[in-house]
């Protein structure tokens, strides 16, 4: 019997978008910089001031190094 390929519905009211290669350097700096606040900027430290810990240093981490 032959698998039966699932896709979720678009949300309503959606339409695609074409995302060109010129687009690709803004979309990198935006991602960038999302990634460098929680890893390295005001987004990695707790209110007390202590910095959180990284998924790994948790020691519950499912990555594969």
């Amino acid at each position: 019997m032959a698998t039966i390929e699932r896709k979720p519905l678009p949300p309503p009211d959606s339409k695609p978008v074409r995302i060109t290669e010129a687009d690709r350097a803004e979309i990198m700096a935006q991602a960038d910089d999302v990634i460098s606040y929680y890893v390295n900027g005001p987004g990695s430290y707790f209110e007390s001031g202590t910095q959180k810990p990284l998924a790994g240093e948790l020691g519950r981490s499912t990555l594969q190094t």
